[in-house]
């Protein structure tokens, strides 16, 4: 999840940079300073050094490994096809669902087990409003 979310946000924020006409470098750096996990940070740093050298950006976001494989080949499609924001939307549209579905089936499987908890809960407190009065007529009829 924190692997989808994070690829989303990298996508996402250099897609709007690059089509507002930030040169790559300047737009990973950026990039870079939004992610807030500080490995996916540390690699889009790496990531802006590779590229100073004249790397494309998908090599060093493959070797860094943190990145799903999704990421680095659509960025390479869209290098080579010369459309990488087009690429970079698609893919962060791709990881928004990924996440918004995962986050849906995580809470599909915490309702049952919250209504367990709060059943348990509601039933303890009318233990506790139940056993006075219990005791209370245990002993009227043992006078």
């Amino acid at each position: 999840l924190i692997t989808k979310s994070a690829s989303s946000m990298m996508a996402r924020t250099l897609s709007t940079l690059l089509g507002a006409g930030v040169p790559l470098i300047e737009a990973v750096d950026i990039v870079s300073g939004v992610m807030s996990n500080v490995y996916f940070k540390e690699a889009l740093q790496d990531a802006k050094e590779e590229i100073t050298i004249g790397m494309p950006l998908s090599r060093p976001l493959q070797e860094s490994g943190m990145f799903p494989p999704m990421v680095y080949q659509m960025i390479r499609i869209g290098e080579e096809s010369g459309n990488t924001e087009e690429m970079l939307d698609k893919l962060a549209d791709y990881y928004e669902e990924e996440v918004e579905m995962a986050v849906q089936s995580v809470m599909a499987a915490l309702e049952p087990m919250i209504i367990i908890v709060l059943a348990v809960v509601v039933g303890g407190l009318i233990a506790a409003c139940m056993m006075p009065m219990m005791n209370m007529y245990e002993a009227l009829d043992s006078m």
